[in-house]
Formats: structure tokens, C-alpha cells, sequence
């Protein structure tokens, strides 16, 4: 993506990053166990959900913050050996 290779986030961005794709699915789950009498299962999976985007979000942005899957690997520095 064009705007992948910038400086890496604060760790304010990464807190609030974090947190909202924790807190949404979990605020969802609630939602829907109120509106359908379900409880505990919506929130459950709201936790579920919100654990793995967490999760995910945490590795992207490590793979971000480290440059990592940006293509192939550099050559070998240096001269020939022998």
C-alpha cells in the first residue's frame, strides 16, 4: 500500500489502534445480546472477535514497524567469498 512505509507509529496511535479493535466487536456483542435476549453469547464472541482482530492488528503493525513481508530479501553484502 502506498502510505505502509512511513515512520513507525507512537505508541499513543498503537494504544488507540489497539483498544478500538478490542473495545468495537466487544460494545457489538453487548448490542446484540440486549436486543435479542441471547446473553452471554454475543458478548462472548464479541470478546472472541475483538481478541483475534487485536491480535492481527498487533502483527501488522509489528510487520510495519519492522519492514517485514515488503518484498524479497536484499542480496548479500559484501564481496564473493573465498
Amino acid at each position: 500500500m502506498p502510505g505502509d512505509d512511513q515512520v513507525p507509529l507512537s505508541g499513543w496511535a498503537v494504544a488507540s489502534v489497539v483498544s478500538s479493535s478490542l473495545i468495537g466487536p466487544v460494545i457489538a456483542g453487548v448490542l446484540i445480546d440486549s436486543a435479542t435476549g441471547s446473553k452471554p453469547w454475543g458478548t462472548v464472541v464479541g470478546v472472541l472477535l475483538g481478541l483475534v482482530g487485536c491480535l492481527a492488528m498487533l502483527i501488522r503493525m509489528q510487520n510495519r514497524n519492522q519492514g517485514g513481508g515488503a518484498g524479497p530479501p536484499a542480496p548479500p553484502q559484501g564481496g564473493t567469498p573465498g
